[in-house]
């Protein structure tokens, strides 16, 4: 079985699309300087890098009977939300951590995989692409980026007000991973219906939904500032 899922794996145009990516964005990394903005480089190549663990996973637990069916709005939620998600962990180490950047590099890191995820779709349905082909493109980029960004920013949320209140930090984590899973999965059944609008809407409402709320974050702390 894993055989087989290696071989449609190299089959695919995923690994030459995240080595076309991922080197020149390493020669930035090293280049740059501040920490942060490595930070966000780094998320973001794991994020574009993350497709391969999420195609295995994916193509694993589609190989089971009756299961095939289930994949899009059941086990790839899952699957690529906690993927996406694994290398959050790392902020909870003793190393202080500016909040926003958290979060900042959880988003990263899904719009890493939607860049990766959205050039496989787009070169595998798309057989002779065309001026025409170009505005689905465009909107499953717009849509797809920001429902994969915010769904694990929502993560990085709950990693960023958890790292020193361990008492929560699990339940926290849990359930904010079956929230993104929840907004990943609700996606994925709309966008093939009458319903479609809600699905692009959505993600595009969780986005200024979440600059609105670190907008006020800053001016809170800038208040603060001012008082002290």
């Amino acid at each position: 079985m894993l055989v087989n899922i290696i071989n449609n794996l190299l089959e695919s145009n995923i690994p030459g699309f995240i080595f076309s990516i991922l080197i020149p964005l390493l020669f930035l990394i090293v280049m740059v300087k501040d920490k942060s903005s490595k930070y966000l480089l780094g998320y973001f190549c794991y994020g574009v890098l993350s497709v391969i663990f999420a195609f295995i996973l994916n193509e694993w637990f589609s190989q089971y009977p009756g299961q095939i069916n289930r994949v899009s709005s059941d086990i790839s939620p899952i699957v690529e939300e906690t993927v996406k998600a694994l290398p959050l962990l790392h902020f909870f180490r003793k190393d202080r951590h500016n909040s926003k950047l958290v979060i900042y590099c959880a988003m990263a890191s899904g719009i890493g995989f939607s860049v990766n995820e959205t050039l496989f779709y787009f070169t595998s349905f798309v057989s002779s692409p065309s001026l025409y082909s170009i505005f689905p493109l465009i909107m499953r980029t717009i849509t797809t980026c920001l429902m994969h960004g915010m769904s694990t920013a929502v993560v990085g949320f709950g990693v960023s007000i958890t790292r020193d209140n361990k008492l929560i930090r699990l339940p926290m984590i849990l359930g904010l991973l079956a929230l993104s899973a929840t907004i990943h999965s609700l996606y994925n059944i709309l966008i093939g219906t009458r319903l479609a609008i809600v699905a692009l809407l959505m993600p595009a409402a969780l986005y200024f939904v979440g600059i609105a709320l670190l907008s006020n974050n800053d001016e809170t702390q800038g208040g603060e500032a001012y008082e002290s």
